[in-house]
């Protein structure tokens, strides 16, 4: 008679994977083999445990077994299932950005809890808050802040001219001028998953702020590449600057007319603005 095929259970599966990948010194034995078999059933780690007799298909089986040799490799568990979680986000990853670090945590832990102890100062200013994420990646500290900012800007004692009945933390999360985000990152693979884990995790007002306007008008889009953006800085200060010489090259004019001893000024104005021009054109 032909061998009956054996019957892997949660219980055995979870067992078997623990003790082999401790024997091949795979980190985080346990954790790895939870997060590997939830996967593959679409269970949480909880769920697991309370389904310890369930028996797993064939189909169910291969995959996990593509899961194991792929960890075997010390691929990280992350990029083998495409998913990291950061603060409250579930975010998609792969190998075109890192992966998410607890530690990083803190640091929007501590951006958040200034913003907190600065509220008054910035609501009273009445301008935008502009943040800037340099290297976004998988735009996980630009989404973090973006879901929790409300909760650290709310407005105390404000009431809406026309007698809007919004509570205090849709007020903040609906205007569009009150903060105002912008996330960057050069590789435009990574560009593509900050927007696809934003819009996965932002509702429409807080994509509202991220893809809004930055002082002077950058782009339509919450990810911009940083080069681009230096760019136009550039060019912008460039106008201004020149906008500057020419006012008072004006005002000379003018002064002149009342003043003598300017020439040797206007001569020196004349030729800086000559420079400005030879450098714009470089």
């Amino acid at each position: 008679m032909q061998a009956s095929k054996q019957e892997w259970d949660i219980r055995k599966l979870l067992d078997w994977a623990i003790k082999y990948f401790n024997t091949k010194e795979i980190p985080q034995p346990k954790l790895s083999a939870e997060l590997l078999l939830s996967s593959v059933l679409g269970l949480s780690r909880m769920q697991l445990y309370l389904n310890f007799g369930y028996i797993l298909k064939e189909k169910e089986l291969v995959k996990f077994k593509e899961y194991i040799l792929r960890r075997l490799k010390n691929e990280p568990v992350q990029y083998i299932l495409k998913e990291s979680f950061f603060r409250n986000l579930k975010l998609y990853v792969d190998r075109n950005v890192l992966i998410p670090r607890p530690e990083t945590e803190l640091l929007v832990d501590k951006l958040l809890t200034t913003l907190k102890e600065n509220k008054e100062d910035i609501l009273s200013a009445n301008k935008t808050l502009n943040i800037l994420d340099i290297g976004t990646g998988s735009g996980n500290i630009a989404i973090s802040i973006a879901s929790e900012i409300k909760n650290f800007l709310v407005i105390d004692d404000r009431v809406e001219e026309n007698g809007s009945n919004k509570t205090d933390t849709e007020k903040v999360s609906a205007s569009p001028g009150l903060w105002h985000i912008i996330a960057t990152d050069v590789e435009k693979s990574a560009v593509a998953i900050a927007e696809k884990n934003a819009k996965k995790n932002l509702n429409d007002s807080e994509i509202k702020n991220l893809m809004g306007k930055h002082g002077f008008e950058i782009t339509p889009s919450v990810f911009y590449d940083m080069k681009n953006l230096l760019k136009e800085y550039k060019e912008k200060v460039q106008r201004d600057f020149e906008k500057m010489i020419n006012e008072f090259h004006n005002w000379l004019k003018e002064y002149r007319k009342t003043h003598a001893g300017l020439v040797l000024i206007e001569a020196k104005l004349k030729e800086l603005k000559s420079k400005l021009k030879g450098a714009k054109g470089k």
